[in-house]
């Protein structure tokens, strides 16, 4: 213990309290050593290096005293590679400052809580890595470290921003359900040098008070000067439609600049289908029963809450072999379209197939009876383990998984009803059909959801997932009988959402500029005026180029030279060409075959940017714009809040 009054005051009587200036560490009086030999690790890892060091110094000098042949045998030198290390040694500042990023990098992107520091296990994960690095007290961490951590990545952000010529915002506001809790988020995006997409988060704060427009707009404002962000390098913003966020673009006057703020194109695809399953019907439905919609959710329901039930569906999952999923449920959504789905033509007391699905996946998932019993049937018929879904509020995507989810338990789901002891929702052949014709109807907007989400993808998918949608939408009129109403409707409200989108100069010049799409998705009437809007943006619009041929001799030496002179009316020979290597560069660039789409975009950019310089500045500009604010929102689930 005599080393450790050097940091210590030890008494019997007071106990144990550190020399240390500032530090008010104290405990009662023990005979060991643990606790203060642990608090200068923690708190004072210097000083802990330092009783290290003097502690090994004195136990090597302890060993060659007792060394029993220390006379008796001659002394060999000891080479330096055959001596042992020490116990412990001093690692690098720069080492030291690189681990200590990496435990706040772990707990900052893992959403970890400082108090993880203090976990035994994992410090002595740590001291497995790494028994040289000693960790130290989370204040250090979150006091000192994060900040610093925290101003390093702003710098990187703020260069790699300082370095682009063209960049796009998303912007987007989340409450909490209580409205205890409003979060407003920023992130940009550009194209690299490399042609790929980088995106990053220049705000995410809280909102305070009332969420107007001018609130909005004082924190953006206040994001673009923290960042350094020259509001002429902003090429579009993507938003939601509230009345909020448009007033804020007002506020800022960024239109003013040429920006273009837009609604996020996944929210329309949204209201798309919203349209389409206002006036789903099902027009077959018995008046003492439930709609199918209404009926699957009631099934779903018992499922999960019943253990009785929800046994016996795990079992028929295992008895068929279908997979072990349970069964999705959906809760309502505001838009009255997609909280009840009902048949116009239907009586009151009825449901429609979806409330009878979510009333089924209801009763699995609250009865324990029926639960058990639908996990048995899982088994029995092998198919997947799966529970049963239900949706959820505000996505449409959720109605399609409960019943695509309901679909691949068909079997189970069958030999549920034929138990009339569990008063399971009923569906016939009928149903069935209804359920499938809503999955298909919803099957390709669920996937062109999928793929505008994408991290990567830039505002060129638009167009062409327009164009493919309303081509499918078309399609299925003619075969899906239960849902041409529906899918109707759902063309027609994209066409009028979509209203005039050939002369949308950025989502135009965003499709012309990837090489997968160019001009095929685009009227061919327009292509004059599309190759215009490139011209005026990146050149002037024509240049007249003159040819001076001078004529050798002024003096013709015959008459039929003089012909010739008075037919050109001049000495000189001037020969005029309308040129304009832009457009021919586009041209050139149209007529190439396009880019296979499972292909990578940049690296087509990368070996042709050199021959089409032009048309790879109009695709960093255009294509700089994510197709959704889908990154703020990643910003607010990453944050677990959603």
């Amino acid at each position: 213990m005599s080393l450790y009054v050097e940091y210590f005051t030890i008494d019997k009587t007071n106990g144990k309290r550190c020399k240390v200036k500032g530090c008010g560490w104290s405990k009662k009086y023990c005979s060991t050593t643990t606790d203060m030999r642990r608090h200068l690790q923690n708190e004072h890892p210097k000083l802990f290096v330092e009783l290290e060091e003097k502690q090994e110094a004195i136990k090597k000098k302890k060993e060659e005293n007792n060394n029993f042949f220390k006379l008796s045998e001659p002394v060999i030198p000891k080479q330096d590679f055959f001596k042992p290390k020490t116990a412990f040694s001093v690692l690098s500042q720069e080492k030291t400052t690189e681990l200590d990023n990496t435990i706040v990098d772990f707990i900052a992107e893992d959403l970890q809580p400082f108090n993880i520091i203090d976990s035994p296990r994992f410090r002595k994960m740590i001291s497995r890595l790494n028994d040289k690095y000693i960790l130290k007290s989370r204040k250090y961490y979150s006091n000192t470290v994060l900040p610093a951590r925290y101003k390093e990545i702003e710098g990187m952000i703020k260069k790699k921003l300082a370095t682009a010529k063209y960049i796009s915002l998303t912007v987007d506001e989340w409450s909490s359900e209580d409205l205890r809790h409003c979060l407003l988020s920023v992130t940009a995006r550009i194209i690299g040098p490399d042609f790929k997409p980088y995106s990053c988060t220049i705000g995410a704060v809280p909102l305070k008070g009332k969420h107007t427009g001018s609130n909005m707009a004082d924190h953006l404002k206040q994001f673009l000067d923290d960042f350094g962000i020259d509001q002429k390098k902003l090429t579009r913003i993507v938003r939601d439609g509230a009345s909020s966020m448009i007033r804020t673009f007002d506020l800022l006057n960024i239109e003013s600049l040429l920006v273009l703020p837009i609604h996020c194109k996944d929210a329309v695809l949204f209201q798309v289908v919203v349209d389409g399953l206002k006036v789903l019907v099902d027009k077959e439905t018995p008046k003492s029963q439930k709609n199918v919609i209404e009926r699957v959710k009631q099934f779903v329901r018992k499922v999960k809450t019943s253990t009785v039930v929800k046994q016996r569906f795990e079992e028929l999952q295992d008895q068929f072999d279908v997979p072990q999923h349970e069964l999705q449920t959906n809760m309502e959504v505001v838009v009255d379209g997609l909280k009840v789905l009902v048949d116009k033509e239907t009586p009151k007391d009825q449901k429609t197939v979806i409330e009878r699905v979510k009333q089924f996946v209801r009763k699995v998932k609250t009865s324990t009876v029926v639960k058990q019993r639908f996990e048995e049937l899982q088994e029995q018929f092998d198919v997947p383990q799966h529970e049963l879904q239900t949706n959820v509020d505000i996505r449409w995507s959720s109605l399609f998984l409960m019943l695509t989810r309901f679909r691949e338990q068909q079997r189970v789901v069958i030999e549920l009803m034929v138990d009339s002891s569990l008063k399971m929702p009923q569906f016939n052949a009928e149903d069935w059909n209804i359920i499938n014709s809503i999955i298909e109807m919803l099957q390709v907007i669920a996937e062109a959801t999928k793929l505008i989400q994408g991290e990567s993808i830039s505002a060129s998918v638009i167009i062409p997932i327009v164009q493919v949608l309303l081509q499918s939408f078309t399609e299925q009129i003619n075969h899906n009988h239960h849902c041409k109403d529906a899918i109707s409707a759902m063309k027609k409200s994209l066409e009028h959402r979509f209203l005039d989108w050939q002369t949308k100069k950025h989502l135009v010049l965003a499709t012309i500029s990837d090489p997968r799409f160019k001009d095929c998705y685009l009227p061919s009437a327009f292509k004059e005026v599309y190759t215009d809007w490139i011209v005026e943006d990146f050149g002037a619009p024509q240049q007249i180029e003159e040819e001076i041929i001078p004529v050798e001799n002024m003096e013709p030496h015959d008459l039929y030279e003089k012909f010739e002179a008075v037919a050109d009316n001049s000495p000189t020979r001037k020969k005029e060409t309308n040129y304009c290597p832009i457009k021919n560069e586009i041209k050139q660039y149209l007529e190439q075959q396009r880019y296979p789409k499972t292909n990578c975009v940049a690296e087509y950019w990368l070996q042709h940017e050199k021959i089409f310089p032009t048309i790879a500045a109009v695709y960093k500009k255009y294509n700089c714009s994510p197709a959704t604010s889908a990154d703020s929102e990643r910003l607010f689930s990453k944050a677990k809040l959603i």
